[in-house]
């Protein structure tokens, strides 16, 4: 299975993953899109948020790619199921963060996937490898590359 990054030119996952790793993966894909085949939805895309902001929980030093879903890889659900608003007790972060999640998508695409190290406000900081982006990644100081650059391309009258 490849990987389409943009319309131009098709990767396999290994390419991909070896891009990642040389630190060339910014200037190789720009803040395009990749598609990934999931069970039971089929392809989804998912957009580049940025590089080398979320840092491996396995290698630090290792480069990174943030992307996140364009579409809906899941059933509507709930947050949490017992009420909780906090991310490190939800049910959801449970949900897409579970073997049986990840097994849904092709096994070179989940060779890419690595947990990182998330920073909770007013919580308790949690390794995840899904996770849902904190107020302050999508409209503060610590918003990603991708969403900063789109930002001041939305024109509103």
């Amino acid at each position: 299975m490849k990987a389409k990054i943009t319309i131009e030119k098709e990767y396999t996952w290994e390419q991909v993953a070896d891009i990642i790793d040389s630190g060339k993966a910014e200037e190789t894909f720009g803040f395009g899109q990749l598609s990934v085949e999931v069970d039971g939805v089929g392809t989804t895309m998912l957009s580049i948020l940025g590089y080398d902001k979320d840092k491996s929980a396995e290698d630090p030093e290792a480069h990174t790619m943030t992307v996140w879903f364009t579409g809906l890889v899941f059933d509507e659900m709930p947050f949490d199921t017992n009420g909780s608003n906090k991310w490190e007790k939800c049910s959801l972060r449970k949900n897409i963060n579970s073997v049986a999640f990840k097994n849904r998508f092709g096994k070179d695409f989940r060779k890419l996937l690595t947990p990182v190290l998330k920073k909770n406000d007013g919580g308790e900081d949690t390794l995840d490898t899904f996770f849902l982006l904190s107020d302050e990644e999508l409209k503060g100081k610590e918003r990603y590359r991708r969403i900063e650059a789109e930002k001041d391309a939305i024109k509103v009258n």
